[in-house]
């Protein structure tokens, strides 16, 4: 493992960090800490995309046996690890491919799998009926300011400090669902906007759809709220858009003057 895969962490070494403060936090609770922070930003996390061949999808709930089958039938993974975006995290939640056992319920051994650790880190898509995501990987440096970890540490971080005592300890805590702040959220890296764009380029040509700057402005603020501004967006565009969609843009522009 290199150095900079390092930084990336499964879910045993999440599950390992916060039960250095919560050692008997089960990892299903872990896991619906992960889902909050991560669907509010706070954590960010990567993984291996399912990439289905077409997209009408029989509705298959994810407690039946031919959930899996159905999804891997129709769908195949990309090689390469990329960022799950906050946004597309809404529509998502863990899954665990259920460890069954002779003469138990199919249910049961779902349950047991979430409370599992050593298992490929999957997610499906809740409106999609389907798996989305494997190999899940959390950003180190996240998770360790998400939740603050006493036994490495000499006295408690800025952060921690701040969290103790107020009604944002349950949240780190994995008790409540985390809620993203105007006013804590810092901007969006270049790198999330620029992949979040390349992502909605990708979705929209495989439509044979094009999109203009306004379009992709109101997209940008639905995924992003106030962490990204018109001017940040215009020059992503310039940057990477199609021509085609970079004339749209300035013809709309034309008629407005």
């Amino acid at each position: 493992m290199s150095d900079a895969d390092k930084t990336w962490w499964p879910l045993g070494h999440v599950v390992g960090w916060v039960r250095g403060t919560h050692p008997d936090s089960p990892i299903r609770k872990v896991r619906v800490g992960l889902e909050a922070r991560c669907r509010s930003g706070r954590i960010r996390a990567r993984g291996r995309r399912r990439i289905y061949n077409w997209d009408r999808f029989p509705k298959i709930s994810h407690t039946d046996i031919g959930f899996v089958l159905c999804s891997e039938e129709y769908s195949y993974l990309d090689p390469s690890p990329e960022p799950i975006r906050a946004g597309e995290w809404r529509d998502l939640t863990f899954f665990a491919r259920p460890i069954h056992q002779p003469g138990e319920e199919y249910l049961k051994g779902f349950e047991r799998a979430l409370n599992q650790s050593n298992v490929p880190v999957e997610l499906r898509s809740k409106s999609k009926y389907r798996l989305a995501w494997i190999d899940v990987e959390f950003l180190r440096e996240d998770v360790v300011r998400e939740w603050p970890n006493e036994g490495f540490a000499a006295e408690p971080t800025p952060i921690a400090q701040k969290i103790a005592g107020s009604p944002f300890e349950a949240i780190v805590n994995g008790s409540a669902e985390a809620r993203p702040s105007a006013r804590r959220m810092a901007p969006a890296a270049d790198h999330q906007l620029r992949t979040w764009y390349q992502q909605r380029m990708r979705e929209l040509s495989a439509r044979g759809e094009t999109s203009s700057g306004e379009q992709d402005y109101v997209a940008a603020k639905q995924e992003f709220g106030k962490r990204v501004t018109r001017a940040r967006l215009r020059a992503v565009r310039e940057e990477l858009a199609p021509e085609q969609w970079r004339q749209q843009g300035r013809r709309a522009a034309r008629s407005e003057s």
